[in-house]
């Protein structure tokens, strides 16, 4: 139970950049440019709130590599001579 709370709360921090920069875009169109908001535009603004979450993992995963590969133990096992 505590670990999709974890996760939902996860995805709510994760999503808010994105959020915020839609919020932004839906207001400059509709208040300050006075343009009417189209159909065409929702998939959009929907990837638009998805860019920052998979930047965010992408870093999360690139750091978790990088991470791995100081801890990897095998990487001395394999670069160790074996008695012949």
């Amino acid at each position: 139970m505590q670990t999709g709370i974890g996760l939902v709360l996860a995805l709510a921090v994760g999503l808010l950049p994105g959020a915020l920069l839609v919020g932004a875009w839906m207001f400059l169109q509709l208040a300050v440019a006075d343009q009417p908001l189209v159909a065409w535009q929702l998939p959009l603004l929907g990837l638009t709130a998805v860019v920052p979450l998979a930047v965010i993992v992408g870093m999360l995963t690139r750091f978790g590599g990088v991470l791995w590969d100081q801890l990897d133990p095998s990487v001395e096992l394999l670069n160790s001579k074996s008695p012949s």
